[in-house]
């Protein structure tokens, strides 16, 4: 299938900085009013609490260990990712060009299951604790107002895993709109296969693939 499943580093919302520039959200955008605004009730005022709650949600979700479930990690995650990532951008960056051929109510969709899916490989992943930890680096000014924060995962063992998220700002919420890992970013490889699923196979049936693969990432982690 065209959607595949990454590694537990490999997120679909990752990106290079300045990869496409987004300072402006198009006539589009009035279409998503009800993504941009369902943010979580509990506004965060800096770009380090965005991702430190999101670090704390995920060490939620392991601490479920064998005893928890599929169901329930995703239920811990999907609120706080929903908030953390501006999807309605990534989504647009994540189609380029593909997202101006789409209807609004495309759009709504494709921002609606880019968000369940993004959930599904977080609570798929982060099943499991073992005395791992975050620490989070002091946010570093980059280009057009974004922040860059670096967080580190540190197992018990001492391996480790960084995460560097770039946010920027949108109706007074910092919100997450790029994420690369040990310095490896996914942006092209989603972007290629999403963008070449949209031209050859069409909307729907990339709809239904990503329906599918977050069907299989419950079935195969509950």
């Amino acid at each position: 299938m065209i959607v595949r499943e990454q590694y537990i580093k490999v997120i679909i919302l990752t990106a290079t900085c300045g990869l496409i520039s987004l300072g402006s959200a198009g006539a589009w955008a009035a279409g998503l009013a009800t993504q941009t605004s369902a943010l979580s009730t509990n506004q965060v005022s800096t770009p380090e609490q965005v991702i430190s709650d999101l670090n704390t949600a995920l060490i939620q979700s392991m601490r479920t260990g064998p005893s928890g479930t599929y169901e329930q990690r995703f239920h811990i995650l999907y609120p706080v990712i929903r908030s953390a990532f501006n999807f309605p951008l990534i989504s647009q960056m994540t189609l380029g060009s593909g997202w101006n051929s789409l209807n609004i109510s495309q759009q709504n969709q494709f921002v609606q299951v880019l968000t369940k899916y993004s959930a599904a490989n977080y609570a798929s992943h982060f099943d499991h604790y073992a005395g791992q930890k975050f620490t989070l680096s002091p946010p570093k000014m980059a280009a057009g107002g974004d922040v860059i924060i670096t967080s580190v995962l540190i197992s018990h063992d001492g391996a480790k895993n960084q995460f560097a998220y770039i946010l920027r700002k949108s109706d007074g919420q910092w919100q997450i709109l790029n994420v690369s890992t040990d310095g490896v970013s996914n942006m092209a490889i989603e972007k290629s296969e999403f963008t070449g699923a949209l031209k050859k196979v069409g909307f729907d049936a990339l709809m239904e693939q990503l329906k599918a693969h977050t069907a299989n990432l419950a079935q195969s982690h509950t």
